[in-house]
């Protein structure tokens, strides 16, 4: 696991919340402390992980109208 430094500069370089939890968890960081170190809840953190497995196609609403 990089030290504070690092850990500040994966952080800083990102945009969004989510982007910042992508960048902490390629760098190894668990779960539970990308949570503590960016003040989100273990379960936004395990959404966007999680999310990202299932694909960003899965977040549309089901029973939407679709074309025929």
């Amino acid at each position: 696991m990089p030290d504070a430094e690092a850990t500040a500069r994966i952080v800083a370089s990102q945009a969004t919340v989510s982007d910042k939890i992508r960048a902490l968890n390629a760098a190894g960081y668990p779960r539970a402390e990308i949570a503590r170190l960016l003040g989100k809840r273990y379960q936004h953190v395990r959404n966007v992980l999680e999310g990202d497995k299932v694909g960003r196609g899965a977040s549309a609403a089901p029973g939407g109208a679709e074309e025929p």
